[in-house]
């Protein structure tokens, strides 16, 4: 009898399990396919079986980290029980930033991937970049859906989009430096986006 859609998913897991705790301890030069099956437990046959190639495997890793940041943002905005631009954007920010653990380990393995898609775009550009297009996509929406102003063009939108996205990276590398602390990298948060929901919001 074939393994089960629920078993599949468990092996999945399991393997990709893998991959982020060698990613946290280790960097990204240490996965292969014989590291993360010694490090999930399994055989390499296995994880070769779901995934052919160490490319794959990354891709794979990647997308379901981020589909968990982006899930815990909307578990924030929703726990605030407001949708207004500026939570929903202080709360991005809330989830991007590396304040705590597992923000901090979740923005080691973002600053890794960054720098493999740099060093071998071969093996994550491809990845990476369809995770900043995606995250990309749905600040440029937000803003377009708050903006009140005279009006403007996509390109307004996605250039707003992109300051977001390069203030977050910025700031959560400082953190992890410990060039600013918390403190201060919310107060400048929350002084770019006075100045963004203000001209948004002026007729």
């Amino acid at each position: 009898m074939g393994e089960t859609p629920t078993g599949e998913q468990q092996r999945r897991d399991q393997i990709l399990n893998g991959v982020e705790g060698l990613i946290g301890r280790d960097g990204l030069q240490a996965v292969s396919m014989r590291a993360v099956a010694a490090e999930a437990g399994v055989s390499l046959r296995l994880v070769q079986y779901y995934f052919h190639t160490r490319s794959e495997l990354l891709g794979a890793a990647l997308r379901r980290i981020a589909d968990r940041s982006w899930q815990r943002w909307d578990e924030r905005v929703r726990a605030r029980d407001g949708d207004s631009a500026r939570e929903i954007l202080e709360e991005f920010f809330a989830e991007a930033l590396p304040t705590d653990e597992d923000s901090r380990a979740f923005h080691r393995v973002g600053v890794s991937f960054a720098a493999l898609a740099i060093s071998d775009p071969e093996l994550a550009a491809a990845p990476y970049r369809s995770h900043l297009a995606a995250l990309t996509g749905r600040l440029e929406e937000l803003l377009e859906s708050a903006y009140q102003g005279p009006r403007r063009s996509r390109r307004d939108h996605r250039h707003e989009a992109l300051k977001l996205m390069s203030l977050a990276h910025g700031l959560g590398t400082m953190l992890m430096v410990g060039h600013i602390d918390a403190d201060g990298a919310h107060e400048l948060v929350n002084a770019h986006l006075d100045r963004l929901l203000a001209a948004s919001a002026s007729p």
